[in-house]
């Protein structure tokens, strides 16, 4: 049944992704399709992987929507005490699987406010990180946890080593899979 449901859910999200790509948009109408698709991914009730497919399409469809998504990213990141719980919640599973479907990358980080750390961004990344051990593998885990070695990104991964360090695997209220996963994280961010 779960299956059935997924199948119905991707042929509608193609669907909507091939009618959007019909329009002939401009560029610059082309990135609010990502602005308005985010929007509305915030707004449901609950999170609807709807939108985050339709994202995933489009970033497979062109790297031109995937830079879209990452500016439009790290502008939430600057606003994310602007977001209330449920919204921070479908936030954070929208990434989560965009992290997972490789759209976007661990790099995004690298313009995050980790030193002025808000209890709304705190929320934001407990549950980002919870969903994202909860649901994928080991081997992918490492995978997403891969840092380019063309740059550096030392600060990045100290401050995400940090985070998962206090806010994961010292609390208890966490699953055995969430800390076992966290502790794979941990040592992957920890190779130079």
């Amino acid at each position: 049944m779960k299956y059935e449901a997924d199948r119905i859910l991707t042929l509608d999200c193609d669907d909507a992704v091939e009618k959007l790509h019909k329009l002939n948009l401009s560029k610059v109408q082309e990135r609010e399709i990502i602005h308005v698709t985010v929007h509305c991914c915030l707004h449901e009730k609950t999170y609807n992987p709807y939108y985050t497919l339709i994202l995933q399409r489009f970033c497979g469809y062109d790297r031109r929507f995937q830079i879209s998504l990452q500016y439009h990213t790290w502008d939430r990141f600057k606003d994310l005490s602007l977001l209330n719980k449920q919204q921070l919640v479908n936030f954070s599973s929208a990434l989560s699987q965009l992290l997972i479907s490789k759209s976007l990358t661990i790099n995004i980080f690298k313009n995050f406010n980790f030193i002025e750390l808000t209890s709304s961004a705190r929320t934001f990344l407990v549950e980002l990180f919870v969903k994202l051990f909860n649901e994928i593998d080991d081997v992918s885990l490492k995978n997403i946890f891969q840092f380019s070695s063309t740059q550096n990104y030392k600060f990045v991964k100290d401050a995400l080593r940090l985070f998962l360090s206090h806010f994961i695997l010292k609390k208890s209220n966490h699953s055995e899979l969430v800390h076992r996963r966290c502790q794979i994280a941990f040592d992957q961010l920890s190779i130079e």
